[in-house]
């Protein structure tokens, strides 16, 4: 059996396993060949949602500046660029990848930005949306333990009398070493952040996310990834997406010493804050 032949037959198996094809853009300032942070941040809530995606084909395109040739060079490179961050972050990858790189032999958009681009095709799983409880229950999208209700929802108490600018601390919100993955227990209190979100639907917050330990690298992204975290966990509860920002700032705001004298300061400041822009 040839490659066509196996290539058609793997998508008849994915298909019928109940697969759907999808896609993802991931856009590049002009002339380069790595993402910029907002572009870099949208791919890694990307990953985030799609823990599960099999990328089966990656395609690279420049806008029409430059020859074809320089342009099917630096579209590899905006490939490569992409298909390192998805390795590094241990996204499947298909073993039977198709790569394809674009000069300007491809329908471009007026719109130049536009064709600066990189675009994933992937399977995956088609998701049963679960209902819109007002509170939540069940598995959450994220893979993590049942939720569990709370009976006394002790964040509430903590945003009484706060106003506009203040800050809330929510310490039992904390992550694995280097990792953006909460520890387990750290579920219970993002519900009930969720809770008082759902309860003040006029409430608008950034949560910002702080990491630990290293006194040489600043780590902004992952504190960045991490408060991202947060939010794609509280829009997947039907938080609108508008209400919440987030912002990383590494350990630059670190409540115990860096470096730190043991494993609980490490993990307290490995943390969660709540700036409340709107109340």
């Amino acid at each position: 059996m040839n490659k066509f032949k196996l290539f058609v037959l793997f998508f008849t198996i994915q298909f019928s396993m109940g697969y759907a094809q999808k896609r993802f853009e991931v856009f590049f300032d002009f002339g380069k060949d790595y993402p910029n942070d907002a572009n870099e941040t949208a791919l890694m809530r990307w990953i985030l949602k799609n823990p599960d995606a099999n990328v089966y084909k990656v395609s690279g395109f420049c806008d029409s500046v430059d020859v074809s040739e320089m342009n099917i060079e630096l579209s590899t490179k905006r490939i490569q660029s992409v298909l390192n961050f998805l390795k590094a972050n241990k996204l499947k990858v298909n073993k039977n990848l198709i790569v394809e790189p674009n000069g300007k032999n491809f329908k471009q958009s007026k719109i130049q930005s536009e064709n600066r681009k990189v675009v994933l095709e992937y399977l995956d799983v088609e998701a049963i949306k679960p209902s819109k409880n007002l509170t939540p229950t069940g598995t959450n999208l994220f893979g993590s333990k049942p939720i569990k209700d709370s009976i006394i929802n002790r964040v509430s108490r903590d945003f009484i009398d706060k106003k506009v600018g203040d800050v809330v601390r929510l310490l039992k919100i904390n992550f694995y070493l280097n990792s953006d993955e909460v520890l387990p227990d750290s579920y219970n209190q993002i519900n009930e952040l969720f809770e008082v979100l759902h309860d003040k639907p006029s409430m608008k917050v950034e949560i910002q996310g702080h990491i630990c330990c290293n006194l040489n690298e600043d780590g902004m992204d992952l504190s960045r990834f991490r408060a991202s975290f947060i939010v794609d966990y509280l829009v997947s509860l039907g938080i609108e997406n508008s209400r919440l920002t987030f912002a990383g700032f590494g350990n630059s705001k670190p409540i115990f010493a860096i470096p730190e004298k043991n494993e609980q300061e490490r993990i307290q400041n490995r943390r969660v804050e709540i700036l409340i822009k709107q109340l």
